[in-house]
């Protein structure tokens, strides 16, 4: 027969009991284990992002160089172009040929 003190047991409980960590700390120190996870998880996903946002300003500051490097030379082969008409137009001014 059990005493008044001794604590019921059945055998699930006993399951239970043999699966968790002996730790007398109990639940308190299970809610801060928690709320450290939460914490290395948000810290985690927030380097994660900050790691991703210096990839993204990288990549997009490549395709800025390189769309000011494409702009430059278009100018360049624009001014190119002109300077060929000027010097095509006073060509046929000087041999007296029209113009098409």
């Amino acid at each position: 027969m059990k005493k008044d003190n001794e604590p019921l047991t059945n055998p699930a409980t006993e399951h239970l009991n043999s699966q968790m960590p002996l730790d007398d700390r109990g639940p308190l120190d299970l809610e801060r284990q928690i709320d450290e996870l939460k914490l290395e998880l948000v810290r985690s996903v927030e380097e994660a992002k900050k790691e991703a946002d210096e990839l993204m300003m990288a990549k997009i500051t490549k395709y800025e160089n390189e769309i000011a490097t494409l702009k430059k030379t278009i100018s360049e082969l624009e001014q190119q172009l002109l300077t060929a008409q000027n010097d095509a137009d006073n060509q046929r001014a000087l041999a007296n040929i029209p113009r098409y």
